[in-house]
């Protein structure tokens, strides 16, 4: 039998969330009327909810673990990595460098161009390598990503082996995933981006604001704690 250190406030959160997030992103099929709908959503994302849907991607659980890890070990001085992130990132956007020019051919994969720039056997070997370097790079969050829930949930101590727990869980998460995203194509993912957006957004903000309010942690107490503890590398 599994147990865990969840309540059952805790679990239905989390599947209301999960079954929530999916169940609408199959919802959205509806919406879908031609492989641009399915592949790029149209070309109708607009400014607002491509940001909206690039934080929700790139600011997921894995993301805000090392992030935190990073900051409790290098203090302030992390930052600025963000920081040149955010720059790199806003140049680009206002730039339009490289960007403005693939939206002008209106393409809907990156391998594309290269049939377009050169021949059909390039853009072949383009997409072959871009699947496997998505792969390689996306197949290590879902494991991440199942490992911390095992543990934060307490379900590697129910008796059963971490490793099966780990798995099942990783496995679950890839069929919602699939589920959503082959029925409902990039409008699914759009959508589904956007409530984790509200939701990360939320979540994150309140959290930050009860770490500066907390009598225990507060804006002085962090930073003399950084000031003592690393010096001017902590800065």
């Amino acid at each position: 039998m599994l147990e865990t250190n969840f309540t059952g406030w805790d679990w239905l959160i989390v599947v209301c969330y999960l079954l929530g997030t999916a169940t609408f992103g199959v919802y959205v099929n509806r919406h879908v009327h031609s492989a641009s709908d399915y592949l790029v959503g149209g070309r109708q994302a607009g400014t607002a909810l491509s940001i909206a849907s690039f934080i929700g991607t790139g600011l997921g659980l894995v993301t805000l673990m090392y992030a935190s890890m990073d900051g409790f070990n290098r203090g302030f001085a992390y930052l600025f990595v963000p920081l040149v992130a955010m720059l790199v990132t806003m140049g680009l956007g206002a730039s339009g460098f490289v960007i403005s020019r693939l939206g002008e051919l209106s393409l809907t994969t990156i391998p594309e161009y290269f049939e377009i720039r050169f021949d059909r056997r390039v853009r072949v070997l383009a997409g072959s390598i871009c699947v496997l370097a998505g792969v390689l790079n996306m197949g290590l969050f879902p494991k991440m990503g199942a490992t911390f829930i095992a543990y934060a949930t307490g379900l590697v101590d129910s008796g059963e082996s971490a490793e099966t727990i780990v798995n099942l869980i990783t496995s679950l998460l890839i069929v919602m995933v699939l589920a959503y995203t082959v029925l409902g194509g990039m409008v699914a993912v759009l959508v589904t981006d956007y409530v984790q957006f509200v939701i990360l957004s939320l979540g994150l903000g309140l959290g930050i604001l009860m770490c500066l309010e907390s009598p225990g942690l507060g804006w002085s107490n962090i930073v003399s704690t950084w000031s003592t503890e690393r010096g001017g590398g902590g800065i």
